[in-house]
């Protein structure tokens, strides 16, 4: 009898121990720095991009976003350092992409897409360069 009530116990003590897990992501983190602002043209309505950059930079709603293994980093700058961020919380337009298509492009080999210069989102305020 004494047996099962130390199952019992240990059975119950189990059920309300508290579980800690940690979750460690071994991605370095970007080391993208701009000396300025880059050169950004639209890739899809609302997302635009660094060309001829050996990664996918993108620019969406005033933050620079860039994937690495799988993992989404932000920036709020050209300045500014990068930091990780959940799936869910990246831009969907960008997650649209397929991934690789903007990886060193140009936009004059591509029909139909207009230049843009400057820095920011034409929607959101900030400024907006000019128009080619």
């Amino acid at each position: 009898m004494q047996k099962l009530f130390l199952a019992i116990l240990s059975s119950v003590s189990l059920l309300f121990a508290g579980v800690n897990m940690h979750l460690s992501v071994n991605v370095p983190v970007p080391e993208i720095v701009f000396p300025e602002p880059p050169h950004i043209v639209i890739a899809a309505p609302g997302v635009y991009v660094v060309p001829d950059y050996p990664e996918e930079v993108f620019f969406v709603s005033g933050s620079y976003w860039v994937v690495r293994e799988g993992h989404w980093f932000r920036s709020r700058g050209p300045h500014q350092k990068w930091i990780l961020v959940r799936n869910s919380r990246v831009p969907r337009g960008i997650m649209r992409i397929p991934r690789g298509k903007y990886r060193n492009w140009h936009p004059e080999r591509h029909e139909g897409n207009r230049d843009y210069h400057g820095h920011g989102d034409r929607d959101h305020g900030h400024d907006h360069g000019r128009w080619k």
